[in-house]
């Protein structure tokens, strides 16, 4: 470490990296967007008819924001509803474009309780049946073994089709999976069904003297049963709204489908030792997965299971006058 100030920065990284998994799940985030007014409407568009009032409500702001300034480009039917038949076909489909539940991924995929159990002791399902391997086997063989570091594959590779994913991930950490905008990573819904994520009460129990850790875990228990005795009580909650009162630390099952090189590019990146603990073992079974299904590839990720690393505590942001 180069100095004493940064090893207690990537130590107070890592305790941070640990207690985010107690916030709640609807913590919000600083949203900043930069686009052309073309993107702009389709992005406000789609956003009407998201099943969460707050993003609604969002996109409605926006949008009267940009009516005040660029009144020529957009038009009151931009965030009605039930302006068009597109609008009414949006309002009937569009939710499952937004949020997708845990009983859809296992449906869409054809889960087995097989898999499921495999995926629950932390495997990554992977169906390759979209992806023609032995073609890029046959035509692409020297352009894979041959690829440097950083060096992204081409985007025809795409053509080759498809790798549809699951896996079980931290809402915290998909945060970070799902910001990725190539390839299809819908937001799960939360219901509690997978639990809490292991590493975050790993690393509790570690830290914490037993007594605080078993009043800890103890409590988060407590938690989950009270979410799940809502109805029972009463409480007229819906599946969307529901998810707020879990913690950030709990499970999703999450569907992924990704091109070759967008499997390269994530495996990549999120193998690396400043990458969330619960992350990087998605990351590293992506990579294997690449192994196993296109020997001789040259890939260039981090296998290391040990996820500490003194650049966390380089990882500062700080206030310089311009």
């Amino acid at each position: 470490y180069k100095t004493e100030k940064v090893w207690l920065n990537a130590l107070y990284a890592r305790a941070f990296d640990i207690a985010r998994s107690l916030l709640p799940l609807g913590t919000t985030t600083l949203l900043s967007w930069t686009t052309s007014l073309r993107a702009a409407r389709d992005h406000i568009r789609r956003l009407k008819h998201h099943p969460l009032p707050e993003v609604r409500e969002v996109a409605a702001k926006i949008f009267q924001k940009l009516v005040e300034k660029y009144p020529h480009s957009f038009k009151a039917t931009d965030i009605d509803v039930t302006a068009s038949p597109a609008d009414v076909y949006m309002a009937k489909f569009g939710a499952r474009d937004r949020v997708v539940s845990a009983s859809e991924v296992i449906s869409r995929l054809g889960i087995t309780e097989a898999e499921l159990d495999a995926i629950r002791g932390g495997a990554l399902l992977a169906r390759p049946g979209t992806v023609d391997l032995e073609a890029l086997k046959q035509n692409e063989a020297a352009l894979l073994a041959e690829r440097p570091k950083t060096a992204p594959l081409p985007w025809r590779i795409e053509s080759y089709g498809r790798y549809n994913l699951a896996f079980l991930l931290d809402f915290g950490s998909f945060r970070d999976l799902q910001r990725h905008r190539n390839g299809v990573c819908q937001v799960p819904l939360i219901d509690g069904r997978f639990g809490f994520h292991p590493w975050y009460l790993e690393q509790m129990e570690d830290n914490m003297p037993a007594p605080e850790f078993s009043k800890l875990k103890a409590s988060i228990d407590a938690q989950f049963a009270a979410i799940a005795g809502l109805a029972k009580e009463g409480v007229p909650v819906s599946p969307a709204l529901r998810q707020y009162y879990f913690p950030m630390g709990t499970q999703a099952l999450v569907h992924a489908s990704y091109s070759v090189p967008e499997v390269v590019y994530i495996g990549e990146l999120r193998s690396a030792k400043t990458v969330h603990p619960s992350l990087r073992p998605v990351a590293q079974k992506l990579l294997a997965l690449l192994e196993r299904d296109l020997p001789g590839m040259a890939l260039y990720g981090d296998r290391d299971e040990d996820s500490w690393s003194a650049k966390r505590g380089e990882q500062t942001i700080v206030s310089k006058k311009a």
